[in-house]
């Protein structure tokens, strides 16, 4: 999975109007609202997770959006279904994919071992992209250098937590990332031209 820097910056003028809402409204509220500062923070989710994940999800690392043909979704870390409080609360919401997100998955899966007042000091089953380094719970093994990572193995209860609940090592993503890692290490066996135009092509750095 991925370790993420930091979360979308909400303008405060946005935020503080999310924060008014009744916090058993907000799951609705997100479904079905169209007001401008509930638009303003999806778009913000979305570009911010898109740029800074390097348009993969942070669960599987798999390539999303048009790179992958994979959908982008934005996840709720804690679901808003059991912890609403959260529902707008940037650090709380990741991008991922459509396979990770979905009711096979994650979907409303119970994250939270101990909920705190403060979103920072809350102790979760699963490892967070935000709050945690990721390295130290999962890896990738035989990953070398800046290359896709294949086989993932959970290091810590957090990371093996993960890996199962979230099917990190399921043979459809298994055979995804070896895959990934295929088209890797061709491409950088190309001359520099070529590697430039695939990389267009394709989306990715």
């Amino acid at each position: 999975m991925l370790k993420i820097n930091g979360p979308a910056i909400i303008e405060p003028a946005d935020q503080k109007k999310l924060d008014d809402i009744p916090e058993v409204d907000r799951p609705k509220k997100w479904d079905t609202s169209r007001t401008n500062a509930i638009k303003n923070f999806k778009s913000a989710i979305m570009t911010h997770g898109l740029k800074n994940q390097d348009n993969r999800c942070a669960w599987c690392t798999l390539p999303v959006g048009g790179t992958g043909r994979r959908t982008a979704h934005r996840d709720h870390i804690a679901p808003k279904k059991l912890y609403p409080k959260w529902t707008f609360h940037a650090k709380n919401l990741v991008v991922v994919c459509e396979y990770c997100n979905g009711f096979s998955v994650k979907s409303d899966l119970d994250t939270v071992k101990t909920e705190k007042e403060n979103y920072d000091d809350i102790e979760f089953f699963i490892v967070h992209p935000y709050l945690h380094e990721t390295e130290k719970h999962i890896r990738f093994r035989e990953q070398e250098g800046d290359e896709p990572g294949v086989v993932v193995e959970g290091l810590t209860p957090e990371g093996i937590w993960t890996v199962n609940k979230l099917k990190l090592q399921s043979d459809g993503l298994t055979l995804l990332r070896a895959k990934e890692l295929v088209f890797y290490r061709t491409i950088n066996k190309l001359p520099h031209h070529f590697q430039r135009l695939l990389n267009q092509a394709t989306g990715r750095q």
